[in-house]
């Protein structure tokens, strides 16, 4: 068993692989950790053992869909927007603290299954933070020697131009659409993430 573990927003998530040929790809690298982990998530190459249905808890419209299943939360991904058979399946435990993932190979070429399949891990940090951790921002985020400033947005706001701007100025972005806050010590920090924007690993 390989475990591939990323730390987003200080939430580890860990991937269980028997097979040895699967890799993350950028960014999720520079969120690469060792450390003990806040989710489990064994990974399997397949379809699950038994058909999965149950009630939607929480329907996307897009790429993914969450239902419950025995009483277990379950993950949907959908490859394309016709949406026959999921590609891939998460399993959960009620806390998000452990969980099977089935992923069907489309493509028996590929050399790596790149890890995690999106949006799962996403989604993970989002349940887990929502049990009193924190919470994620549709946000750009800079550290400003030390100082952090937050810009909240629709998508269309300006985030991003207000990234390229800071970043011009010579101040570090940690994202310009994706960011966590939490509360440590007395303190708020924000956190970069590998979604959507220009993502960095630091704090502040």
């Amino acid at each position: 068993m390989i475990s591939h573990q990323l730390s987003i927003g200080d939430i580890v998530l860990s991937f269980q692989w028997n097979e040895d040929d699967i890799a993350f790809a950028e960014p999720y690298r520079r969120f690469a950790v060792i450390g003990p982990p806040d989710s489990v998530i064994r990974c399997h190459l397949g379809a699950p053992p038994a058909p999965v249905s149950g009630a939607t808890l929480f329907d996307s419209d897009q790429v993914w869909r969450m239902a419950v299943h025995n009483g277990r939360p379950v993950i949907l991904l959908y490859a394309d927007a016709a949406r026959s058979d999921p590609d891939t399946v998460a399993i959960m435990q009620p806390d998000f603290g452990a969980g099977d993932l089935y992923v069907r190979r489309t493509d028996p070429a590929a050399e790596h299954a790149i890890v995690p399949p999106y949006p799962l891990d996403e989604i993970l940090v989002v349940n887990l933070l929502a049990k009193g951790r924190g919470v994620l921002l549709h946000s750009c985020a800079v550290d400003d020697d030390g100082h952090g400033t937050l810009f909240l947005g629709e998508s269309g706001a300006g985030k991003s131009t207000t990234a390229r701007l800071w970043s011009e100025a010579g101040v570090r972005v940690l994202n310009d659409d994706r960011v966590i806050v939490r509360q440590s010590g007395g303190r708020f920090w924000a956190y970069g993430t590998p979604w959507h924007g220009d993502a960095l690993t630091v704090s502040l």
